[in-house]
């Protein structure tokens, strides 16, 4: 079942680089193939690019012991919480809330990044 959806979004991804597939193509779901499924390639690649900075922020913060071990802890169990229902649900047209709620974490989570790049440990230790 999903599977084949997968592989049937991917296959016709190339064939509506704008997206659009609608009724043709049954869900994916996966959060980054539904992406380009309805609204195609360009978007796809964006959210490919911010799932990266997403985790590379995050790790950041989980690997860095400055910032409290609960808050790291609930970051992480947040991300792991939201990348299986990525994986497995159509987040897009679905459970729109979800993906909100994943933009609102990838806020927090760049802009702790950024305070400890920038060494500003006020706000990270609060």
């Amino acid at each position: 079942g999903r599977t084949y959806r997968l592989l049937n979004v991917a296959s016709h991804m190339w064939s509506y680089p704008f997206g659009g597939m609608g009724a043709d193509v049954p869900y994916a779901h996966n959060l980054w193939f539904d992406c380009a499924r309805v609204a195609g390639l360009f978007p796809f690649m964006l959210l490919i690019v911010l799932s990266f900075k997403y985790i590379q922020a995050l790790f950041n913060i989980i690997n860095n012991n400055i910032i409290d071990l609960i808050l790291r802890y609930t970051f992480w169990f947040l991300s792991l919480a939201m990348l299986m229902v990525f994986l497995s649900e159509p987040v897009l047209e679905g459970i729109p809330m979800i993906f909100e709620f994943f933009c609102f974490l990838l806020g927090v989570i760049m802009y702790y990044a950024q305070c400890l790049e920038r060494r500003n440990w006020n706000f990270v230790m609060m």
